[in-house]
Parts: structure tokens; sequence; C-alpha cells
């Protein structure tokens, strides 16, 4: 086909603008498209967390957990459209209520954000599943640990229990020299 002649790469529309090639994504999609993933990365790193990776949490459990942890409504119906790969509508608020959600920053959601950052936000997200399993009580209890305590956590993951029942040993010895009495086990152990 000729250039200008309908359905030829070089077609214009009324406004004058050339129309993009099939194969060619606008931002806006691509932006949706890397939210979407983002956002059920987040989503399927919560059910693994919370013990769920074989009966992951409905659309309508999502939306009660993130308003009763952020206090903000999002619709079950905008979370079963993300978790399916049907929404277009990433708002600037559901951004900001799923970054909050998830403890992680915004920009973590859009394509811009720097790859390798992205996969130590779910890689430090998914270590704090699995000290939520070992019996953290939470990750807001996470939040209050001192920078020392989140960086013995971040060595301790990937190490064998053996030599975690080791290094507990040392720290127990540890609280005692010190005078204070060791926390009690947790539920997750045993």
């Amino acid at each position: 086909m000729a250039d200008g002649q309908p359905g030829s790469e070089h077609d214009s529309t009324r406004t004058g603008t050339a129309r993009r090639r099939p194969s060619e994504q606008s931002p806006s999609r691509r932006t949706v498209e890397t939210f979407v993933a983002r956002a059920n990365r987040l989503f399927d790193l919560r059910c693994d967390g919370d013990g769920r990776k074989d009966d992951p949490y409905s659309p309508q459990e999502f939306a009660d957990l993130i308003k009763s942890e952020t206090g903000e409504k999002v619709s079950h119906t905008w979370i079963w459209q993300i978790r399916t790969g049907r929404t277009t509508n990433a708002t600037i608020e559901y951004v900001e209520i799923l970054a909050r959600f998830f403890g992680v920053p915004e920009a973590y959601f859009f394509p811009g954000y720097d790859e390798q950052a992205a996969k130590q936000v779910e890689a430090e997200l998914s270590l704090l599943d699995k000290m939520k399993k070992a019996g953290i009580p939470s990750i807001a209890a996470l939040h209050a640990m001192s920078p020392a305590s989140l960086n013995l956590a971040r060595l301790a993951n990937g190490v064998s229990p053996e030599t975690l029942n080791a290094v507990e040993v040392v720290l127990t010895n540890a609280w005692k020299a010190e005078g204070l009495e060791p926390p009690a086990p947790s539920q997750a152990e045993g």
C-alpha cells in the first residue's frame, strides 16, 4: 500500500499524527502493563508470605486487607481487573494506596523505575514475608527494628538451618552475658 492510504504503516489520522505499528506500544499501555505485572508480583508475594500460596486471597479479601491496613477503600472489581490483567485504570490515587499497602515506593509501579531496584524491593519483601512466617508479628514491627537488627535478618536469608541454630546459640549467650532474658521462641518454631 502507498503511504497515506488506510492500513499503511504511514497512514495519518485526522490530526496528522502517524499511526503506530501494531507491535509498538503507547507509553500509557506500557505503563499499565508494568503496573499490572509489578502489582501482581506483590500480590503473589503477599499470598506466599501469609502462607496462602496454594489458596491465594480473593479480590474481595485483598480489598478488605487494604482497607484494614491502610484505611483506604478500593474496589474488589478493580483488584480482580489487576489480577487478571484487564485493568486500564492505574490512577495515582490507587498507585499511592497500593504503594502504602505493600510498603514500596510509588515509582516501583512505573516503567522508568530501575529494574534492578525493583528486583531488590521484591527480594526484601520476600525476606520480610519469610520473617513474618518465622513468627515476627507484623511488618510494622520490622520498621521498628534497628538497622543492625534488619541487617542481621538480611544476612540470615538463605543460610542453612544448622548455621542459623548455631547463630541462635551465640545470640542467646550474648543476651545472657548482658543480663537480659532471651525472648521466648516463636510459635512458628517447633
